[in-house]
């Protein structure tokens, strides 16, 4: 747009500019900054035609609405002279500054400093050094201040103090000592999430559970299945105190929150927060995490390997991951060799491990063979119907928790509904139809759970015939070549496998759920761990087993036998 001339009558136009940090930093209010700019232009004869006030934004770049809109003026023209407070009202950022400065320089306009009198003459040596000199200075000032500010937090931080933002969901923050403290009401959620995901339930049906019961975000809307991953990988649901974790802003005042600094550089204060779960739930469900996103990132490979994410190398604590290579035989291709090894054989790091990869077909068979022959043998049915029974007696006291909170939920739902049909009776209103029918749906979903946990409750042990048959049913699957039922059952039962130089140990996992009702044969298990112990030891509990096997080295650590 055309500039249009401001000083055709010898009269200089003016806007003042005003701007502060944040509520809690003002260091000038901006009625203070617009009495000393009103008083200058008076004094100077200048006509102030118009003011831009930028409220809690800093100075440090140019992301301040009020501030482009000051600017798109300065291009269309209509006044001559830009009033600030101080030089760190416009700019707290020397680069930053001079471009702007520049851009006000090409339309003419000049930037004054009521408080600052050499912003008067811009073209002159003095004008200029103590202009560069000030600017240098307020970035110096807000670089210093800044560094003060985050001492300050990690100093509250250690002391297990909330520094900012809005507590995680689950915690409340008590004002007078700044700790966090347990909100009952959103716990709930989130025991409930950590509990479901325990129990191999996927986000989705996750989300309509939490949604039927009635719960709300801190927002008041329904939860979606992103909102449960960030939940849980937070350490502080398990009683430990987390800062400075995410990286710092970049130059445009943006932080991504999903990329995070070195762990040595985070704020740790064990016990600093109420747990909402306990540490050994916390651990299985990052070990369960791990595990997905390494199945995904093999999801795509030209191989299956079925003992993904399990496997670790015993000499060096790495993992072991699939690959293969080609097989050459009198210089031609003869297939490839398909195997494990641990992924720091090749690692550029300083790394190198020396620990023999492993034959694919061997391992999987072999742990394959020790999960029927030993961990899943009919020898072991008695021992399996004891614990299982024990561990039925010992649910029933949690699911009573949770078949009251259902029931309670029940009668809300239906009160609502209730309500909801008085009023579509005397309005016909469409838009309450379509909420009843949703609520109708929910309360359809909420009855099949609250018989389910009946069904739970009123299952009190389960016969040596019942366990028979669902250990066979295991076994058929293992047995199967249905590459996912293998998987899956693996994943379900196979806890670790640690590889060293001459034998392999596999740690089991076991109970505490397989659902078994009469005519109805499943098999959801989440697992406590099975302790395995070296060869020839006495178990320590009635269910513990141990797995280990004398391996045969084929070659050296390079050839193509491997293990």
């Amino acid at each position: 747009m055309k500039r249009k001339q401001a000083n055709e009558s010898g009269i200089k136009f003016c806007v003042g500019y005003y701007r502060y940090s944040s509520d809690m930093q003002r260091e000038e209010s901006i009625e203070a900054q617009k009495r000393a700019v009103e008083s200058y232009a008076e004094k100077n004869g200048l006509v102030l035609v118009d003011e831009f006030i930028d409220r809690a934004k800093t100075a440090k770049n140019d992301k301040r609405p009020n501030f482009q809109r000051m600017m798109v003026a300065c291009e269309e023209g209509g006044f001559d002279i830009i009033l600030v407070h101080k030089l760190d009202r416009f700019f707290r950022n020397s680069g930053e500054s001079a471009i702007y400065r520049k851009k006000l320089s090409k339309f003419n306009i000049q930037l004054i400093s009521v408080t600052q009198s050499f912003t008067e003459r811009p073209k002159t040596f003095e004008g200029k050094l103590m202009t560069a000199i000030t600017e240098i200075r307020d970035e110096e000032y807000i670089i210093n201040l800044a560094a003060e500010v985050e001492k300050g937090k990690k100093e509250n931080a250690l002391k297990s103090m909330h520094v900012g933002g809005s507590p995680p969901y689950g915690f409340k923050l008590d004002r007078e000592t700044m700790l966090l403290q347990i909100n009952e009401k959103e716990a709930d959620v989130v025991r409930q999430v950590f509990k479901r995901f325990l129990e191999g339930v996927g986000y989705g049906e996750i989300m309509e559970e939490i949604n039927i019961l009635g719960y709300k975000t801190r927002k008041g809307q329904a939860f979606v299945k992103s909102s449960f991953l960030s939940m849980l990988k937070n350490e502080k649901y398990a009683g430990t105190y987390i800062y400075n974790k995410s990286s710092s802003k970049d130059d445009d005042g943006r932080r991504n929150g999903h990329t995070y600094k070195p762990r040595e550089e985070w704020v740790c204060v064990e016990g600093g927060c109420p747990a909402l779960v306990s540490k050994e739930d916390f651990e299985k469900v990052q070990e369960k995490l791990a595990t997905r996103m390494q199945t995904r990132q093999h999801s795509h490979a030209k191989e299956t390997y079925l003992l993904t994410g399990r496997m670790v190398c015993g000499q060096c604590g790495g993992s072991f991951s699939g690959g293969r290579r080609e097989r050459r035989k009198n210089g031609a291709h003869d297939g490839y060799f398909v195997s494990y090894a641990c992924t720091n054989r090749s690692n550029s790091n300083g790394i190198k491990c020396s620990n023999k990869e492993i034959s694919r077909e061997y391992i999987e068979g072999f742990v394959i063979d020790e999960l029927c022959n030993s961990v899943l043998s009919d020898k072991k049915v008695a021992e399996l119907t004891k614990a299982y029974n024990q561990y039925l007696k010992d649910k029933q006291h949690g699911s009573s928790d949770e078949l009251k909170t259902l029931r309670r939920r029940q009668k809300e739902l239906q009160v609502t509904i209730d309500g909801v049909v008085d009023i579509i009776i005397e309005s016909r209103s469409p838009t309450l139809m379509e909420r009843l029918r949703q609520m109708e749906e929910d309360k359809i979903q909420l009855d099949l759970r609250v018989a389910d946990a009946v069904k739970n409750q009123s299952r009190d042990s389960v016969s040596r015939e019942e366990v028979e048959c669902i250990l066979a049913e295991i076994r058929t699957k293992l047995r199967s070549k249905l590459l996912c039922d293998i998987k899956e059952v693996l994943h379900t039962y196979v806890k670790q496998i640690i590889v060293y130089e001459d034998f392999i140990d596999v740690h089991f996992n076991f109970f505490p759920e397989i659902n078994i009702y009469p005519n109805e044969l499943s098999s959801s298990i989440i697992c406590s761990d099975i302790c395995t112990k070296t060869e020839g030891c006495e178990y320590s509990q009635p269910h513990e087993m141990a797995n280990h096997r004398q391996l045969k080295t084929v070659g050296d650590s390079g050839g193509e036998g491997g293990i």
